[in-house]
């Protein structure tokens, strides 16, 4: 394990990156986080509350538990984007994110 992911399991924090979708179904966001010392697999879509908010949709899933086609990668770099708002329906996320 990269000596960065062993700064994340210490602190109980994680990571996400945007998802490169094939079909609208597929989550948004892609990452891996640590949870009471486990590796977990977290997706995460956008959504929209019945008061037409933006909120991001979580699911944590056990790393043992994913096919290994759908495990995050091993040794990812790990540097923290702050999203301070949501991307527009219609718009470009990337481009929201990274100007």
């Amino acid at each position: 394990m990269s000596q960065q992911f062993e700064k994340i399991k210490s602190s109980g924090s994680g990571y996400a990156f945007v998802n490169k979708k094939s079909k609208e179904t597929q989550p948004d966001f892609r990452g891996k986080v640590i949870v009471c010392g486990k590796e977990h697999s977290v997706v995460g879509w956008w959504k929209e509350s019945k008061d037409k908010e933006r909120f991001i949709s979580l699911q944590f899933t056990d790393i043992n538990d994913l096919p290994p086609k759908l495990q995050p990668a091993k040794n990812v770099n790990i540097n923290s984007t702050e999203v301070k708002d949501p991307p527009k329906p219609g718009s470009d996320p990337l481009a929201d994110i990274f100007g």
